[in-house]
């Protein structure tokens, strides 16, 4: 009697070994499986989980073929994702600095950094507050007054807020 009928036909084909498989041999070996402990005394339970949880990963890895070889394939797999994600952050940064060039243009000539550049437009926000806040944790001090001098200039247009919030959840997702 055998539970899996592919190794009952596997027994009949390589060693001519008739099997008897059907759903009472099924559960026959189903209460075998729930007291193997109890039918054999020097089995303990952590024996048994231990060969259970050996035998399920060979028979993964049988059925997954794994080969050493595809770690290879994992990493080259892992490196084109990055320089996917880094294309996009790249993207959604100049999509930024297009819209918001509309409102403080000047500022994009000032700051050569994307990630700089981003994290002032979340703190500047609209150009008409940049006087008032303290940049200096983002840029020097030359520069800092550089922006402000030319966010009190700029020949931008003024944006609703609807837009600025749209910008300003464009800079959250290249921050995250």
């Amino acid at each position: 009697a055998v539970a899996e009928p592919k190794i009952g036909n596997a027994l009949r084909d390589k060693l001519s070994i008739e099997c008897i498989t059907s759903p009472l041999v099924q559960e026959i070996m189903r209460g075998i499986r729930e007291h193997v402990t109890a039918l054999i005394p020097e089995l303990d339970q952590t024996q048994l989980k231990t060969m259970s949880l050996g035998l399920a990963h060979s028979v993964s890895r049988y059925k997954l073929k794994f080969n050493p070889d595809r770690i290879d394939t994992m990493i080259i797999q892992g490196i084109n994702l990055l320089d996917d994600i880094d294309k996009e952050v790249n993207n959604y940064v100049m999509r930024c600095r297009e819209w918001y060039g509309w409102h403080f243009p000047e500022l994009g000539k000032l700051i050569a950094d994307n990630l700089t550049y981003v994290k002032i437009i979340k703190l500047i926000k609209l150009k008409t507050e940049a006087s008032d806040l303290d940049l200096s944790s983002l840029v020097s001090t030359t520069l800092e007054a550089e922006v402000k001098a030319s966010a009190t200039v700029s020949m931008g247009s003024d944006i609703t807020e609807e837009d600025i919030n749209k910008i300003l959840t464009l800079c959250d997702q290249i921050l995250h």
